[in-house]
């Protein structure tokens, strides 16, 4: 009896905990301690994406507009990597249709990652962030992961550009056109490592899409991996650039203050008079004061070769075998003082007009950066090869100059200008295609570590500007580039730009170095330098005949002929960079399949309109061969009995002199034609000078003298 009731007992006691189980009353909550409860099974392990190094040939990102992966960037990303995670994903929406999320790094890691920027999902040492500094970046997938990784400033927005354009097909040419490839599926083969950085660490592009387009040109900078504006800054959302105070080019224009009157326009102060050392440095430590996070200030000559001569100056000079000499020792004592409020702000000064040669015996301080523009150089021949052009116009060869100023400026404080436009005539096809990569390469052996490509940078072009740019922010990235890769980028632009017609455009590209091949062209060559724009003379008609249509009542009635149309009836001369230029352009309208196409190809055709004024204006004088010939031998054959040899002769003195004002009216009559439509197309003349014309047209022919040139159309 007592074994069954210890039996039951044993039963109730193992039933106790279920039926205190079906209890509906809360169990007492445990305190919580903020640590999950610790079990023999430890369940799904936590993902950890600096441990996956599966090896994946392939990424399926997105797969017939679906995908599993998310954009992801750090919790405390910087403004430049917000932005690229942005563009990433506004971009791939554009090519798939499909909007990956964008996710931070603190939310819970998944294996199908596009990672962009520093964040927590790369292992320890991965990236060398030392190496990449502000602009370098690496690309680079590990497992399922892709990874857009660069410097926290702009690498890693340069990145998600870089793989947009070498990896998705994506192109940047100019900042109101670009190419976007459309695919619902987006693939990627594996990336071992992609990893660039700049030769130049500083690069402008001193160029209207740069400079004036959305946010002061910040984006489209950006996506062409210019880094620095000097003249205001880039937005922070795209890479920010270095901040500049004061003015940043030819400073001493606009700090002299009250010294002003005594050295007035372009005349150069003199630089050994104390009050202008007094005044100059005040001005700086104003500017300064005014431009917090300032990093660079110019103390910076007058766009002018007006030197002061005086005794202490002259002095200076010959001391120093050079005018740069001058420059450096007064910029050393700025340099110096503003240092001991200011010791991390560069002083800029430039070697540039008369002071691009460099001194013997003086040296920058370490705090001094050195701009040598190439001002005086060729720019149709290779600088490196180019002495003969460049000599004319400056005592010492460009690459002594780029040599010896590298050696005193130890390379890192030496900074590059280079000219790619005719500031005399920003519409002239400018020859410098077969060069440009050749000039800046070599500015890359010599080690310069900053660099200014300065074009166009007023207006909307009228000839090759959109084209060269593109081609010079490729350049200044990578200067090594081989020949074949560099035609390769040309030829895309080309068809991406103008279609079909490309080829008759790359053609006239030839033509314009072919015509101008044996030829010295600066930055302010005229069009009668730059190009023969007289031609050869050609018999086109026969001496014993007339123009078609021309009658001997019209003869008569000589008072009431356009004799100007007639004009080159018998010897045609047109220059061959116009007359194939109006062909291959013609060519290239007729072959174009948008009217987008035909729109930019149209305005860059204006530039042959341009090359003809300057042809017209040779020729407007020369009028009495065709009339010697119509009346001499033409008239005679034609109407053998129409005239007596004494009225002809009285026609023949009346259409002389005639023809002379009609030619030169229909001279005007073309030149403001043609400057009515560089209007249209927001287009200066030259530097500087913009075409403004009033409503009134007798106040704009008398603003503008149109029986001169187009540089001269201006009436001083």
């Amino acid at each position: 009896m007592k074994k069954i009731i210890l039996y039951f007992l044993l039963i109730a006691m193992l039933l106790l905990p279920l039926l205190v189980g079906c209890n509906n009353e809360p169990a007492e909550e445990l305190p919580d301690d903020g640590q999950a409860e610790q079990t023999d099974d430890p369940g799904e392990p936590t993902y950890d994406p600096a441990t996956d190094n599966e090896a994946v040939a392939t990424l399926s990102m997105i797969a017939d507009g679906a995908s599993d992966y998310v954009i992801v960037r750090g919790k405390d990303a910087s403004p430049a990597e917000v932005t690229a995670a942005s563009e990433l994903q506004a971009y791939l929406k554009q090519i798939s249709g499909v909007e990956l999320p964008i996710v931070t790094d603190d939310q819970a890691a998944i294996r199908t990652e596009i990672v962009v920027g520093k964040t927590n999902r790369e292992a320890d040492g991965e990236f060398d962030r030392k190496k990449l500094g502000d602009d370098g970046f690496t690309i680079k997938t590990r497992a399922h992961r892709l990874f857009l990784v660069g410097g926290e400033q702009r690498g890693t927005l340069y990145a998600v550009y870089e793989f947009l354009e070498a990896y998705m097909g994506c192109r940047f040419y100019t900042a109101d056109f670009e190419k976007v490839p459309e695919n619902k599926t987006v693939t990627l083969s594996a990336i071992e490592g992609d990893t660039q950085t700049p030769e130049f660490s500083q690069r402008i592009l001193y160029s209207y899409d740069y400079l004036y387009t959305e946010l002061n040109g910040s984006v489209f900078s950006a996506k062409r991996k210019i880094n620095l504006r000097r003249w205001g800054v880039y937005d922070d959302a795209y890479g920010g650039s270095q901040i500049w105070a004061g003015h940043p080019c030819h400073s001493m224009q606009y700090s002299l203050g009250d010294l002003a009157s005594k050295y007035p326009g372009r005349l150069q102060p003199c630089l050994t008079d104390e009050e202008v050392y007094q005044q100059i440095l005040s001005d700086a430590l104003q500017w300064l004061e005014q431009t917090p996070g300032a990093e660079v200030i110019s103390i910076s000559q007058k766009d002018t070769e007006s030197y002061c001569r005086c005794e202490n100056c002259a002095a200076l000079e010959e001391e120093y075998g050079s005018y740069a000499g001058v420059i450096l020792t007064f910029v050393n004592r700025i340099a110096e003082e503003i240092a001991q409020d200011y010791p991390d702000v560069w002083i800029h000064t430039m070697a540039y007009r008369g002071t691009d040669a460099c001194p013997d015996g003086i040296e920058p301080a370490d705090n001094v950066l050195v701009e040598l523009g190439a001002v005086y150089e060729c720019n149709r021949h290779p600088l490196e090869t180019a002495d003969e052009c460049t000599t004319t116009r400056s005592s010492v060869p460009f690459n002594q100059k780029l040599e010896e100023w590298g050696e005193i400026c130890m390379n890192d404080n030496l900074f590059i200008t280079y000219f790619t436009t005719d500031f005399f005539d920003y519409s002239l096809s400018y020859p410098d295609f077969e060069v440009l990569r050749q000039d800046i390469r070599l500015f890359a052996d010599n080690g310069a570590k900053s660099l200014m490509v300065h074009g166009n940078y007023q207006c909307v072009s009228l000839e090759f500007e959109e084209l060269r740019s593109y081609l010079a922010s490729k350049l200044m990235w990578d200067p090594y580039m081989s020949a074949d890769e560099y035609e390769a980028l040309m030829m895309e632009f080309l068809v991406d730009f103008y279609g079909p017609g490309a080829e008759s455009i790359r053609e006239y590209i030839t033509v314009m170095h072919e015509e101008s091949e044996d030829r010295c062209i600066f930055m302010q060559s005229s069009a009668f330098d730059m190009y023969d724009l007289v031609g050869k003379s050609v018999q086109n008609h026969a001496s014993d005949t007339v123009p078609d249509g021309l009658t001997a009542d019209m003869i008569r009635d000589y008072e009431n002929v356009d004799w100007s149309q007639y004009v080159y009836w018998y010897s045609g001369n047109t220059p061959r960079i116009i007359s194939e230029g109006e062909r291959l352009f013609a060519q290239a309208l007729t072959a174009a399949e948008t009217d987008e196409q035909r729109a930019r190809i149209e305005r860059c055709s204006k530039q042959i309109d341009v090359l003809r004024s300057y042809h017209l204006y040779l020729e407007k004088n020369k009028t009495s061969s065709f009339v010697s010939r119509l009346f001499g031998t033409g008239i005679p054959a034609v109407f053998p009995d129409e005239f007596t040899k004494q009225e002809l002769t009285e026609i023949k003195t009346a259409v002389a002199k005639l023809i002379i004002t009609q030619v030169a009216d229909a001279y005007v009559e073309y030149n403001e034609t043609l400057a009515q439509t560089m209007q249209s197309y927001n287009t200066y003349v030259r530097e500087a000078e913009w075409t403004p014309y009033p409503d009134d047209p007798e106040k704009r022919k008398n603003n503008r003298n149109y029986a001169e040139v187009p540089t001269n159309w201006l009436v001083q």
